[in-house]
């Protein structure tokens, strides 16, 4: 037995659970945590400057990684500041443990500092719910170090996401005797189950039956890390793939079988094969409308009389949008291997009927990439969000980090980029909320320090977030932004200005003149050197110079406001004009 303090257990914990990083901003409630964590060098500390960018940069961190990441705050606002970048962590499926610190128990129901105690004694973790996997409230400090491992375990395991554990100031303050040796033991699990064998062997019978089959992989495929699974199927039945915008590079896109992401923001190849197949199997997608051009049938998918196997690790995704012909409950790498061995045995009878649907795959893909290389030709100046898009990944290495924020530049990149290394590029498609690039870039290269990670953010995202230069400086992490800067929220004018034919609140001016920060300045001003560049020729060379230099670097983009957001060809939004089921279904 041994006697430790609250904050001593929280600190042994991240020990015990090998803890690379931990993020958060200082504050009365999490100082016992931290005195304890200064006998812990070894287990580096990030403070950004907001806590919304410390679950940013975690859950960057875990996208490239795999590895949770705890996230700590303190007391009322601190703890708040956390709620809009869980939603977002939470829809991703992003493992991040965060631990929210609340007033002293002996407080409870005063209406204490910073103690929301509205409808009951420190309600602050009933806000929590919506938006995180399970919340613990630690009441006990023989009960931390417990809570603190389930949490652990359950944010990185089945779906991942954001979990919560609620400490009020005196049991991280409070002096304990523990038993060390049970205290810190380990659960050695794994969620990664495969699928019922029943339905394994329907699936290979649909799917070797099919004369137009389709893979199809979403942001699953990457939390499943079945990146050598997709290739293997791919090749060894050649049959052709696409995948959502969370699944983009879950095999790399200079595959001959790679058609590209599908949707409103896809590939012309893929929405082609999407629209001609006969049996699509899923692999850790949900269909989500962006994804579906709205479940409007015969624009993406023609769902129900193309055939539809989903396969998912959370069962509430399977028939959520369109009902499956088999709904297989499973860890994606897993179910993979267990179908291709269960088709092979039945997959020549089909082979030569294939054959005329593979070529066809390949020669959508062909021209898919020469359209591409022909619309991005000559000199553009200022440069429109698409052809910055198209410069960025031709001017990268081939296994750079690529983080996109929400906006024109999220859509562009989805279609215009191609990935050539897997899990290299990320996105928030989910709750997509501004400005969440530039903090997640951080924690991408704390995860990948060797490879190059490059952030792209709208000049709307990057003000809401433009402190995270001043962590990038104050810890050397070396990354890069390219903001750009069109005067607006691009996406929105060009909507408002399709849907309404005006607009509001789109531009940024100032006596009716554009505006925005000189961002060159202030990228200098937090010791990060800025350029400011317009062409299209110049794109290269900055991000060129970026890299040689490995250091903080901001790239500020002046480019065509006028110039229209991408859309995969004949895909819309797909948003109702008119609350009318009918109406809707008829756009």
């Amino acid at each position: 037995m041994v006697k430790m303090k609250g904050g001593q257990i929280v600190a042994e914990c991240f020990e015990k659970l090998g803890i690379e990083y931990y993020f958060g901003y200082n504050g009365h409630g999490i100082w016992n945590i931290l005195d304890a964590l200064i006998d812990k060098p070894h287990i580096k500390g990030i403070q950004p400057k907001h806590e919304t960018t410390a679950v940013h940069m975690a859950d960057g961190y875990f996208r490239a990684k795999h590895k949770v990441a705890p996230v700590m705050a303190s007391v009322g606002p601190g703890t708040l500041n956390l709620i809009p970048a869980l939603g977002n962590a939470m829809l991703d499926s992003s493992g991040v443990l965060v631990i929210p610190t609340g007033p002293p128990t002996h407080y409870l129901d005063k209406s204490s500092l910073e103690e929301l105690s509205v409808h009951c004694g420190d309600d602050t973790p009933n806000i929590f719910r919506p938006i995180t996997k399970r919340v613990w409230y630690a009441l006990r400090p023989d009960i931390v170090a417990y809570q603190i491992m389930q949490a652990y375990k359950l944010a990185g395991t089945g779906r991942p996401g954001p979990t919560a554990v609620y400490i009020p100031f005196d049991v991280t303050a409070h002096e304990v005797e523990i038993d060390s040796t049970s205290t810190w033991e380990k659960d050695h699990l794994t969620t990664r189950t495969g699928g019922d064998p029943d339905a394994i062997r329907e699936a290979a019978k649909i799917f070797a039956q099919a004369k137009k089959p389709l893979l199809l992989v979403g942001g699953g495929g990457h939390i499943a890390e079945a990146w050598d699974e997709v290739k293997e199927f791919v090749d060894t039945l050649q049959v052709p793939v696409v995948t959502s915008m969370p699944g983009k590079g879950v095999i790399t896109e200079d595959h001959p079988l790679c058609l590209g992401p599908v949707g409103r923001s896809g590939w012309g190849s893929s929405v082609e094969a999407t629209k001609e197949a006969d049996v699509v199997l899923s692999i850790g997608c949900r269909f989500c409308d962006a994804h579906t051009s709205g479940w409007r049938k015969g624009v993406v998918y023609n769902f129900p009389d193309t055939k539809l196997i989903q396969v998912n690790i959370d069962q509430l995704d399977i028939g959520r949008n369109y009902l499956a012909d088999v709904g297989i409950v499973a860890d994606g790498k897993i179910a993979l291997k267990q179908i291709i061995e269960a088709v092979k045995p039945l997959w020549k009878k089909q082979e030569k009927v294939r054959q005329p649907w593979v070529a066809q795959a390949k020669k959508w893909r062909e021209e898919w990439i020469a359209k591409l290389e022909s619309d991005y030709k000559g000199e553009e100046d200022p440069v429109s969000t698409n052809r910055l898009a198209f410069e960025v990944n031709r001017a990268l290495p081939k296994n750079a980090n690529v983080v996109t924020d929400t906006g024109d530049i999220q859509q562009a990149y989805e279609g215009i980029g191609v990935v050539h290394t897997p899990n290299t590029f990320f996105n928030n498609s989910g709750m997509a909320q501004m400005g969440w690039a530039a903090g997640a870039v951080m924690g991408v290269k704390l995860a990948r320090p060797d490879k190059v990670a490059l952030s792209i953010v709208g000049d709307g995202s990057f003000i809401m977030s433009n402190y995270a230069m001043a962590t990038a400086v104050e810890y050397n992490i070396p990354v890069i932004w390219v903001v750009i800067n069109n005067f607006g929220q691009s996406i929105e004018r060009h909507g408002q200005l399709i849907n309404y034919g005006r607009e509001v609140w789109s531009t940024f001016e100032k006596d009716g003149k554009l505006y925005n920060p000189d961002f060159v300045k202030m990228a200098e001003a937090y010791g990060v050197k800025g350029k400011r560049i317009h062409a299209s020729a110049e794109i290269k060379p900055a991000i060129q110079e970026a890299i040689r230099l490995n250091e903080p670097f901001m790239i500020e983009v002046v480019t065509d406001r006028n110039s229209p957001t991408y859309f995969c060809p004949g895909v819309t939004r797909g948003y109702p004009v008119r609350w009318d089921k009918l109406a809707y279904l008829k756009q």
